[in-house]
């Protein structure tokens, strides 16, 4: 699955500039208009290193051992910082290509596929039960080694036409968390795979009551 480069440029000005790329892009990007208030808190912190970091450089241009130090430190702490962003932009990505590549890091495709992926895709196996909180539940998938996530989709209507279905979300790990049911309401669920060659075929439907 495609992830964020974490080695960024070595050269101070280069750093910064890199840093500030990473920020107008998130800025920018429609898919980070929503993000958790931990993920917006790092990205101000980011800003605020960028600036430290353009002031020390600026200091330890005119010479000095502890300009120097002080500007090297504040510069492993935009790295870390950046290393921070990484992690919540993969969060929000959940393996999404589109949105990593909107943020302004480098985009590091998958190692070369290692299983041999048949000619018709597979359906996949899915036992579903109740989560521990209410209005949640747990999908276990038997896991197929070539698919890079998992897709679900939900209707509260007849199963058998395909208008009524609606999708609930992707999931990279074959243990699906899925939140928001109401409870005591019907639901139905299917799923599938998804892998480089693909969508696999919907699984069968799965119906049960919210608790």
């Amino acid at each position: 699955m495609a992830r964020l480069k974490t080695t960024f440029p070595k050269s101070i000005p280069a750093l910064i500039a890199f840093a500030r790329l990473v920020k107008t892009s998130t800025s920018s990007s429609p898919y980070f208009m929503q993000i958790s208030p931990e993920f917006a808190a790092v990205l101000v912190k980011l800003g605020e290193d960028i600036e430290t970091l353009q002031k020390a450089h600026d200091d330890a241009a005119y010479g000095g051992t502890q300009k120097t130090a002080y500007r090297n430190q504040a510069a492993a702490v935009l790295v870390a910082t950046l290393k921070n962003v990484v992690r919540h932009i993969e969060l929000v990505a959940d393996g999404d290509v589109a949105i990593l590549k909107s943020s302004g890091f480098e985009v590091v495709q998958a190692a070369e596929q290692k299983w041999r992926i048949p000619a018709t895709l597979p359906q996949v196996a899915v036992s579903l039960m109740p989560g521990e909180e209410e209005g949640t539940m747990i999908a276990e998938a038997l896991p197929i080694p070539y698919a890079f996530r998992y897709e679900a989709h939900v209707t509260q209507g007849d199963p058998n036409v395909a208008a009524n279905w609606n999708h609930f979300g992707y999931y990279q790990k074959p243990t699906m968390h899925l939140k928001g049911f109401t409870t005591g309401q019907d639901y139905k669920l299917r799923f599938r795979m998804i892998c480089s060659q693909g969508e696999g075929p919907w699984s069968p439907t799965h119906t049960f009551t919210s608790h």
